[in-house]
């Protein structure tokens, strides 16, 4: 049994920034609200609760003239609004690569375009993004509602945006098979997704490839676009994947002794939950060095004759 650990682990950079921004905010020494779940991981929103950060989901529930963290995903127009207008201080965490998301939408906007975004509806960052337009546009998040496309008229300019999270390979799965099956709209796509999650999905796919791995354990949250990502990455090209938060969701028996395990992790996943689940790992990996030492001695010895076993 061997486990390897992908090269990027832990929080990404817009994450880490996040939690900076919220930690500073909790050393001020007042009441601090959180709008949400920073990031989409259950452990590092518990770490914030332990620091004394008061975490809710209604605007309603921030008392006015206090001070509120917004989550990494970004905040919708009118909830800055209500907040602004109770003159309650906004610590604005929203990652950097979702802002521009959002400024891009704007301006395609008002340039005229009908605008199509790869994501989930139910997803925070769609939700704050759909906030920054006045239009409708039409969200997709899997193949079977690709069909909806026949709405548009040849005469449209159409823009694709995608969630930053969204899966690179079914983005480029959307953009060959929508040439194919509506050649006959005017449609540009944009590329919008966040480096770091691409850069972790690639290798993933690299790793399989090169050093022939057979098992994945993906470590982040169940609520994590990024992180089912990486789980559906690694499902597509065949190899058994398990997805867990913690290590002690990890069977102490997992992985046999001619397996290949890659561990990999989502953007808001933080760097002790890697560890645990590696060091976890590397226990059952040492088993079967220690077995095959006892055994080779074993056999060492009573080939000279020391040991006899009845």
């Amino acid at each position: 049994m061997e486990v390897q650990v992908a090269n990027r682990i832990g929080f990404c950079p817009g994450v880490r920034r996040a939690f900076d921004l919220a930690l500073r905010a909790l050393s001020q020494g007042k009441p601090m609200y959180f709008l949400g779940e920073l990031v989409h991981n259950s452990q590092a929103v518990k770490m914030l609760e332990e620091e004394g950060g008061i975490i809710v989901t209604d605007p309603e529930d921030i008392p006015p003239f206090s001070w509120v963290v917004t989550r990494s995903h970004g905040l919708e127009k009118e909830t800055k609004e209500f907040l602004e207008n109770r003159q309650i201080k906004i610590i604005d965490t929203t990652c950097p690569r979702v802002k521009k998301v959002q400024i891009l939408a704007q301006e395609l906007e008002e340039k005229g375009y009908s605008l199509i975004i790869l994501g989930s509806p139910e997803h925070p960052e769609v939700m704050a993004l759909l906030s920054f337009i006045s239009q409708k546009a039409l969200i997709l998040e899997n193949r079977e509602e690709w069909g909806e496309l026949n709405k548009f008229s040849p005469r449209e300019k159409i823009a694709v945006v995608e969630q930053t999270t969204f899966p690179r390979e079914i983005k480029e799965e959307f953009t060959q098979e929508i040439k194919g099956l509506f050649p006959h709209l005017n449609l540009e796509v944009f590329d919008t997704l966040c480096a770091e999650t691409e850069m972790r999905q690639r290798d993933l796919i690299e790793s399989i490839k090169l050093h022939r791995i057979n098992k994945v354990v993906v470590v982040g949250g169940k609520n994590s676009s990024n992180t089912r990502a990486l789980f559906f990455t690694a499902r597509r090209w065949g190899i058994e994947s398990i997805w867990v938060e913690r290590a002690e969701e990890l069977e102490n028996e997992y992985g046999g002794k001619e397996d290949r395990i890659l561990v990999v992790s989502g953007t808001s996943t933080p760097h002790f939950s890697v560890e645990d689940v590696v060091k976890k790992l590397k226990v059952r990996e040492a088993s079967f060095y220690e077995r095959e030492n006892t055994l080779g001695s074993y056999h060492r010895k009573n080939k000279c004759g020391e040991i006899h076993p009845i």
